[in-house]
């Protein structure tokens, strides 16, 4: 069992070998996560002819929304279902942020969504590639009103 007087590379060691105890009867119940929390813009690249700006268009394309159990992935599900833009047609890959970019570029898929600090590889990469756009989200003020976790940011 883990004490609060452990140091945190106790902690550590815990988390890569698999075992962890709590310190309180119930804790269980109530921890989620332990890991860092940081704001991220969330962009959404994708290839098509013509502008995509509601999540209603993914109908019938090829989504990356990251991979499974990451934050993303369940905050990008509920956006696509408060959105109304889930439907059997869409098919969801479990690619992470660089192989979503690179997976867009060869035309594997047709939207990835990822977070991204601005100074990333990958970010940099899909900026600079040709046939790929940047969705401007028309309902992304809504959208962050409704599902908890988002904010609304203007870049």
């Amino acid at each position: 069992m883990i004490t609060s007087r452990d140091n945190t590379l106790e902690y550590l060691h815990a988390m890569v070998s698999g075992w962890l105890g709590f310190t309180r009867t119930g804790d269980e119940d109530t921890l989620y996560s332990l890991g860092g929390v940081f704001d991220a813009p969330i962009f959404i690249f994708y290839r098509n002819a013509e502008p995509i700006t509601q999540f209603a268009q993914f109908r019938g394309k090829r989504l990356s929304i990251g991979t499974p159990g990451t934050a993303l992935r369940a905050l990008i599900s509920q956006v696509l279902t408060a959105t109304d833009a889930v439907d059997a047609s869409i098919q969801l890959l479990d690619l992470d942020s660089a192989e979503a970019i690179d997976a867009l570029i060869e035309g594997e898929i047709d939207v990835a969504i990822f977070a991204s600090q601005l100074d990333t590889s990958f970010l940099q990469r899909a900026l600079g590639a040709p046939g790929l756009r940047l969705m401007n989200v028309a309902q992304a003020e809504a959208i962050a009103k409704t599902v908890p976790g988002l904010k609304h940011l203007v870049l």
